[in-house]
């Protein structure tokens, strides 16, 4: 098992440095981001860190001001939380802060890394897709043809080094989502200890991480889709007005026309899921239809 294991690191380590490679060759004009957008990605990474931290501290206060606690106060080793001292409530708060670390920090900056990674190659995309449209009528158009393939094949290794993995998150997510709707209908055997903190904390985490991940995992096929709209109106318009019996004028609109035809690369969950906003809507419907089944079984 541990060479199973150390194989699979070994894969994935080198398929992230291909990606990482092929990502650097980029242009560094299309990986410029505005003081928004660095602002937005700085805000999200310190989110994935600060998050175990809040959760420590409300379960310190809901530990500290709840009187029916003694099970779970009993689970951390630390009896009644009121009783300690200052230094053991100390290492309680930090042993907490670990434990939601090894729970929940893994977890969001791999989504934190995949968004950002999403996010940055569906600018390049709609940056490069406006240089293309400019450098029509110049003699670059052929290069920045060949950038934008680079940009294409940056996404098909992005989708191929996370797949997997974003497969395991969106189904452990799931999971707990659905185990707290069947705990806050009843339905599933709740825990001897009553605490709201933690299971509402959880599947807050749960809920944004899966909201952000196929937020921005839409946004490289829809910023493809745009261009391959753009480029297709751009054909249409060109090949009304254009001399085609010039050899250049014909290798520019196969060029367009390639770039208007070119499918999205979709990010998929283990290949079998497409990760776009259209999933929000069916987990919502999913979620309903889980709820009026319990409601109904009840009844």
């Amino acid at each position: 098992m541990p060479m199973i294991l150390w194989h699979i690191i070994c894969l994935y380590s080198k398929q992230f440095h291909v990606f990482q490679q092929k990502l650097k060759s980029l242009p560094q004009r299309l990986q410029l981001f505005t003081v928004k957008e660095t602002y937005t990605i700085n805000a999200n990474v310190a989110i994935a860190f600060t998050y175990p931290t809040v959760f420590a501290l409300f379960m310190v206060v809901e530990l500290t001001l709840s009187p029916n606690t003694d099970e779970y106060t009993d689970f951390w080793l630390c009896g009644s939380f009121e009783s300690l001292g200052v230094y053991r409530k100390i290492a309680v708060v930090f042993v907490m802060i670990a434990y939601y670390s090894s729970k929940f920090l893994i977890t969001s900056l791999f989504i934190v890394i995949h968004g950002y990674f999403s996010y940055r190659l569906a600018k390049a995309i709609q940056t490069q897709a406006d240089i293309l449209q400019r450098s029509f009528t110049t003699e670059d158009f052929a290069k920045e043809f060949q950038v934008y393939q680079d940009i294409v094949s940056c996404c098909e290794l992005l989708e191929t080094f996370f797949r997997s993995p974003i497969f395991l998150i969106i189904s452990i997510n799931f999971s707990i989502v659905y185990t707290g709707l069947g705990l806050a209908l009843g339905e599933t055997k709740k825990p001897s200890y009553e605490n709201v903190i933690e299971p509402l904390m959880t599947i807050l985490f749960c809920v944004l991480s899966l909201f952000q991940l196929l937020f921005f995992a839409s946004k490289i096929p829809e910023a493809m889709q745009n261009t391959s709209k753009k480029f297709f109106k751009m054909y249409c318009n060109t090949i009304t007005k254009s001399d085609l019996c010039r050899s250049e004028t014909v290798k520019k609109l196969v060029l367009m026309k390639l770039v208007s035809e070119m499918k999205p690369v979709y990010l998929t969950a283990s290949g079998m899921v497409r990760l776009n906003k259209g999933l929000l809507l069916s987990c919502c419907g999913c979620a309903l239809s889980f709820c009026i089944l319990i409601i109904q079984l009840k009844g």
